[in-house]
């Protein structure tokens, strides 16, 4: 199906209908294109502009998320997100620090380097927490609790284990003496790379299918919590489905992340929950990007300025969104 084009006059608020419409949860590029061709049709049918007609494009679009999303494709999307998943977001991440560090590691000074230890180390912990992070980030969003705790945990086990091996390794550590200083600059896009490697040969996750209700309600507990359920109430979700069970969770109310996607629309709060994360998110990283330039020195001081002030923008942008949100029901 081909999406017809909104009249001239409308199409500042087509444009914001379809992207804040593909960016809600359940909805997908089919659902997108045949609201957006209902809409072209139905104003010119009137023959007045989009927003007399329909009012606000971002309500307009949230409310549709509501009535014509499909929970359970979203559900099935976020029960397939895997590892390989992981490794293709990560590849692009990677190969964007290293183009950034690379760059700046050439052009700052002049001669060969000396690669230590310390330094060594520090820069595997950094890759394998970004990853591993990654990880942990996706898999809460898909409601896999168990299973971002434990890359959670790893993240901060790899920073730490290289912080420790940085302190101990001797000044003199040196592994290889006098490289080329563009050899070493290329080597900071290994990392990218063996991401892609890892993307090609890691098969993707087969969504799962078969549940015991312990199974059901850990996922159902985890995808409430994720669209920002507060926990007492997810508590009380489940036990009123426990209540109701005849058969299986599975057999009696379907996938465990589309009924926690019903339930979280009807939480109270949870929107607003869910939505903050992005600005207290950017926070954390301004934050830190701010004080790493302060020990920085030259082209590095001004990146972790330039990626400061950046993230303090994206900080200033999400947060009015977030509390229009504070008392909104999660779409899905």
């Amino acid at each position: 199906m081909e999406a017809k084009d909104f009249a001239e006059r409308d199409e500042k608020w087509g444009k914001r209908y379809v992207v804040t419409l593909a960016w809600q949860d359940g909805v997908d590029r089919e659902l997108v294109v045949a609201r957006q061709n209902e809409l072209v049709d139905s104003i010119a049918a009137a023959g007045v502009p989009a927003d007399e007609l329909f009012g606000d494009p971002v309500e307009l679009a949230r409310a549709d998320a509501i009535e014509y999303g499909s929970p359970d494709a979203d559900a099935e999307a976020a029960e397939g997100l895997g590892m390989r998943d992981v490794f293709a977001l990560s590849a692009v991440i990677l190969l964007i620090m290293g183009i950034g560090v690379g760059g700046m590691f050439l052009f700052d000074e002049a001669g060969p380097v000396d690669i230590g230890l310390g330094p060594l180390a520090l820069g595997v912990a950094v890759v394998a927490c970004m990853i591993a992070g990654s990880a942990a980030v996706a898999f809460y969003t898909a409601g896999r609790v168990r299973s971002a705790t434990r890359f959670a945990v790893g993240a901060l086990a790899s920073v730490a284990a290289g912080v420790v091996v940085a302190g101990v390794a001797e000044s003199d550590s040196v592994l290889i003496e006098g490289a080329p200083r563009w050899l070493v600059a290329i080597s900071f896009l290994l990392p990218s790379v063996l991401a892609v490697v890892a993307w090609r040969l890691v098969p993707a996750r087969k969504p799962q299918s078969a549940w015991t209700d312990d199974e059901w309600f850990e996922r159902f507990r985890g995808a409430l919590r994720a669209k920002g359920v507060h926990w007492r109430n997810a508590a009380d979700y489940e036990s009123n489905l426990r209540a109701e069970l005849t058969t299986t969770a599975f057999d009696d109310f379907g996938a465990p992340g589309a009924m926690a996607r019903r339930l979280a629309g009807d939480a109270s709060g949870a929107s607003g929950r869910y939505w903050w994360r992005m600005p207290a998110f950017y926070l954390v990283l301004a934050l830190f990007a701010a004080f790493m330039a302060v020990d920085a020195e030259g082209s590095a001081r001004a990146l972790n300025i330039a990626l400061s002030v950046m993230l303090a923008i994206g900080v200033v942008t999400s947060s009015p969104r977030a509390w229009r949100e504070r008392t909104r029901k999660v779409p899905g």
